[in-house]
């Protein structure tokens, strides 16, 4: 199993909400893309460490009566 330290967890949500910022500030996108950006983080919290972690997600996500935002 793979596991994240807490420097690799700050970095990845340090580099999440800099993408958050820079959309809202820079692209000037609507707080309900916002909102939507916040969602989809959320349903990948955990999984953005890796591109193998990612890749798991998007296939538990596509598992017929699975929510995309259930945490593994």
């Amino acid at each position: 199993m793979f596991s994240i330290t807490c420097e690799n967890e700050a970095l990845i949500r340090g580099t999440v909400s800099a993408f958050v910022q820079e959309r809202k500030y820079l692209k000037n996108v609507t707080p309900k893309t916002l909102a939507w950006y916040g969602g989809a983080f959320k349903a990948f919290e955990g999984a953005l460490e890796s591109e193998t972690g990612l890749k798991q997600r998007i296939m538990e996500s596509s598992t017929p009566g699975c929510a995309a935002s259930t945490p593994s």
